[in-house]
C-alpha cells in the first residue's frame, strides 16, 4: 500500500486505514487518500479536492451479484439518480483475493471508478458521488468501525494500518 497516490493531477495522502468484516472475517482493506488530513466526514462532502477510496480485497472470490445487491440496496436507500445507478452496478465484477477496487471523487463532482487499476466507469453525477460518500462516511455507514479508522486521527491512524 503506498502513503500517497495521483488522482486529476493532486498529490493525495493516506488519511486512513481500515477493515470491513462480515461475520468476523476481514473482506477487504480500505484506504482513504485525500489532499489534506481529514477527521471528520463532512469534510469530504466539500469536494474541495479529490479523494480517492480504495478497497484491496483480502477474501475471495465473491460474488458478482452478493456485491451488487448490497451496492443496490445501499444506494437505492440514499436515493441515487437510478439510471446512474444501474450503470455504476454494471461496473462490479465477481472479486477474488487480491483484487482492487477504487474511486475517485473529482471536485468536479465526477466519479470514476476502477478494478486492477483498469477504469471500469466515468459517472458525471455529484448525487451518485454523494451516495458513494454516504454509504461509507454517512451517519448510517455500511461499517461504523471502518469508518471511524478511514478518518483516523495520527495516533489512531498507527493502530489502523497494523
Amino acid at each position: 500500500m503506498s502513503d500517497t497516490c495521483l488522482v486529476d493531477g493532486k498529490t493525495l495522502r493516506l488519511n486512513g486505514v481500515g477493515y470491513r468484516k462480515l461475520f468476523m472475517v476481514k473482506v477487504y482493506k480500505a484506504s482513504l487518500y485525500t489532499a489534506t488530513r481529514v477527521t471528520a466526514a463532512r469534510e469530504l462532502y466539500r469536494f474541495e479536492s479529490p479523494v480517492r477510496i480504495h478497497f484491496e480485497y483480502v477474501y475471495g472470490p465473491i460474488d458478482r451479484t452478493r456485491i451488487a445487491n448490497a451496492w443496490q440496496e445501499a444506494l437505492s436507500e440514499r436515493m441515487a439518480p437510478e439510471i446512474e445507478r444501474e450503470q455504476f452496478l454494471a461496473t462490479i465484477t465477481e472479486y477474488q483475493k487480491g483484487d482492487t477496487v477504487h474511486y475517485d471523487l473529482l471536485p468536479n463532482g465526477e466519479l470514476h471508478t476502477y478494478k486492477n487499476e483498469r477504469e471500469t466507469g466515468v459517472f458525471a453525477s455529484r448525487p451518485l458521488c454523494v451516495s458513494v460518500l454516504d454509504i461509507i462516511f454517512g451517519d448510517k455507514p455500511i461499517d461504523a468501525r471502518m469508518k471511524a479508522d478511514l478518518l483516523a486521527s495520527d495516533a489512531q491512524q498507527s493502530e489502523a494500518v497494523r
